[in-house]
């Protein structure tokens, strides 16, 4: 825009001599703001959300749940309520698609190898790895490198995951709702990608 100006303002501490005539004057860039969704790859996620199915000792029955594959190596975050009291290990479904069904086609085998001490004090996650005899390299979301403390009470998240099948069935659902506030968390010390 042009307008008559008595002083310019480069920076607040700093004032330029006085125009002889009227100049362009240029606003500074201002960064704009993205919304949550700009920044996720949607296949990404998709590809690295999977259902466990995690059999319990003795019996026909299967505890089953969502997990994160964490890393291309196959190692998956869930929670601890998914792979309590079973026998260990877990069969992991995956999907190219939201279409797709888990355990249709590829699944792996992954073994149960940390678990939080409690839901209270640890916060209800563990982690489990692919057993991965081929050394294929999965598809991820490295949540290392994200950031919570980001996060303020209000903010929009989209969880992605296999809620109870008796209610939704068997393919993948994601929620659109508020950041509620922090719960407690699990030391992830010793995670390693090997």
């Amino acid at each position: 825009q042009n307008r008559s100006c008595k002083r310019t303002f480069d920076c607040p501490s700093v004032e330029d001599p006085a125009p002889a005539t009227s100049r362009s004057c240029t606003p500074p860039e201002i960064p704009s703001q993205q919304s949550p969704s700009e920044n996720i790859n949607r296949d990404q996620i998709l590809k690295a959300t999977v259902k466990l199915a995690c059999p319990m000792p003795n019996s026909d029955f299967y505890s089953q749940g969502s997990g994160t594959v964490m890393d291309e190596y196959g190692t998956i975050l869930t929670n601890r309520h998914v792979i309590l009291g079973t026998i260990g290990v877990c069969a992991v479904g995956f999907i190219n698609d939201e279409n797709d069904i888990p355990f249709r086609g590829f699944y792996e085998i992954a073994d149960v190898k940390r678990i939080s001490t409690d839901t209270t004090d640890n916060g209800d996650m563990a982690l489990l790895k692919i057993r991965n005899t081929t050394n294929k390299k999965f598809t991820a979301i490295d949540i290392l490198k994200g950031n919570s403390d980001s996060l303020r009470s209000g903010d929009t998240i989209l969880p992605f995951g296999y809620p109870d099948e008796t209610l939704f069935g068997e393919t993948i659902t994601f929620t659109e709702g508020p950041y509620s506030g922090r719960g407690t968390t699990m030391n992830l010390g010793g995670y390693t990608k090997d």
